[in-house]
């Protein structure tokens, strides 16, 4: 059953991230670095808002939404529009005083009004993406990962084309996008037919469950987003664009790498535990550890191996030598959180003990700023990235020794050892192959690497 949702979810899953890895790619060549470093600003503020006003309720959703035809479905429906629209509200009028402040004496009412729509309309869309996926609703939550940023980046290119190319023409292409998935989600889910009062007790229940998420995910904003305010304090906006492709790019990779491989398995897990009880919900999280470190692993390897070509065919000029050198941090502070949140805290979250994953990112998020701060003043942008780096391999360590006091938890040591074995057999590979020097060789040697990888985990099982 796993393997089967796992399996449908997979379309969505890689081409989502994918597309917003393009997008970044493709800006690259139409915007400079100040301005590529206003828009990754203003996106980060547009990702605090909605981290603070709406993912207390999404986890709430994915954690305890009724089954559809559950009388109580529908007060947990009406309960919903009521915080989505006062949510919505409340993070557009934030989301356009921050964009202002963050653009100071440069900002147009065009930048602030596109950016506090888009911010709002992200929102919405990441949270009907989760809840089509509690539903099982395979199309809608493909509709919601991949249109919205796909429709996003070919308006934004489409009003490139009808004038110069701007950061304000960046998000008024990202509402646009947004906005239409959010109106086409809406009654797909069923929502529009579900006008009321919202339920008290739902809402208290969202509050008491879903404020501990909310802390967690402001707290783990706070360590993805360090980098980029710590660099613009120290070196200024120029230097938030040179790093934010390279740091971006290696987030997007692992986070990509995580949806493939646990979209479905926390659902899953929570199902078992319904049904046989918490040591089979956690089995199920072993396998989907399993599952997550089995992607994670060999493509980390590859992007850390390939990380020049990569800079050099697919960046603009001006991004190329930073992107080198902080693409292979990147993807590694990505595979450690994605370890960490798609792993470990699921562990703690079917184990009931919000209290710890919330002490976990308060450690990640306090290291996080302490340790950026300090690589910037002392080593300039690489030293912040480094920093963050550091910050997240200490706290994922913590993770595994918490993780590990809770009952029933597991790991597959024979699986991950088939892992490293064909992890390190694709690598040598790579570094064997000369290094591709256009996008046609740089996708040859990457499918070269993946077969190679493949191939040997297919030996491995067969063998035994």
């Amino acid at each position: 059953m796993m393997l089967r949702r796992t399996v449908l979810y997979l379309p969505a899953s890689t081409l989502g991230p994918a597309l917003q890895i393009v997008a970044v790619l493709v800006l690259t060549h139409w915007l400079s670095p100040g301005d590529i470093g206003l828009y990754a600003l203003i996106v980060a503020a547009q990702d605090l808002i909605g981290v603070a006003g709406l993912v207390w309720w999404s986890h709430y959703v994915l954690r305890y939404l009724a089954p559809s035809g559950d009388p109580g479905r529908i007060a947990q429906d009406r309960t919903e529009l009521a915080v989505l629209a006062v949510s919505a509200l409340a993070q557009a009028l934030l989301a356009a005083g921050l964009a202002a402040l963050i653009a100071g004496a440069g900002a147009s009412s065009a930048l602030v009004w596109s950016a506090a729509l888009s911010g709002a309309a992200r929102s919405l869309v990441a949270h009907w993406a989760s809840r089509a996926r509690v539903d099982h609703r395979t199309g809608l939550y493909a509709l919601a990962q991949v249109a919205a940023p796909a429709l996003s980046l070919a308006v934004t290119l489409a009003l490139f084309q009808w004038g110069p190319a701007s950061v304000e023409r960046v998000f008024a292409g990202m509402a646009i996008g947004h906005v239409a998935v959010a109106a086409i989600l809406w009654p797909a889910l069923g929502l529009a037919r579900r006008a009321g009062p919202p339920d008290g007790a739902v809402l208290r229940a969202a509050i008491r469950y879903g404020s501990f998420a909310a802390l967690g995910a402001i707290l783990a904003w706070v360590s993805a987003q360090s980098v980029r305010f710590a660099t613009d304090a120290v070196l200024g906006t120029v230097a938030v664009g040179l790093i934010s492709v390279g740091w971006g790019i290696g987030l997007r990779i692992a986070q990509q790498l995580a949806g493939i491989a646990t979209v479905a398995v926390f659902p899953a897990a929570v199902e078992r535990a319904r049904r046989e009880g918490r040591a089979a919900g956690m089995a199920v999280l072993a396998t989907g550890g399993t599952m997550l470190l089995a992607l994670v692993a060999p493509a980390t390897s590859g992007v850390i191996l390939l990380a020049s070509p990569v800079a050099a065919v697919l960046t603009a000029g001006p991004f190329r030598e930073m992107t080198a050198l902080v693409l292979p941090l990147a993807v590694l502070t990505g595979a450690m959180r994605v370890i960490r949140h798609n792993w470990l805290d699921e562990v703690l979250q079917l184990a009931e003990r919000p209290a710890l994953m919330t002490a976990l990112d308060v450690a990640e998020a306090a290291l996080t700023v302490l340790f950026c701060w300090i690589g910037a003043l002392w080593h300039g942008a690489i030293g912040s990235v480094v920093g963050c780096l550091a910050a997240s391999a200490l706290v994922t360590l913590a993770g595994f020794a918490v993780a590990g006091r809770m009952p029933d938890f597991a790991i597959d040591w024979r699986g991950l050892g088939k892992v490293a074995a064909a992890t390190a057999i694709m690598s040598a590979l790579l570094l064997m192959l000369p290094m591709p020097t256009s996008a046609a060789a740089l996708a040859l040697v990457i499918l070269a690497g993946a077969a190679a990888y493949g191939a040997t985990l297919c030996v491995i099982a067969r063998s035994e």
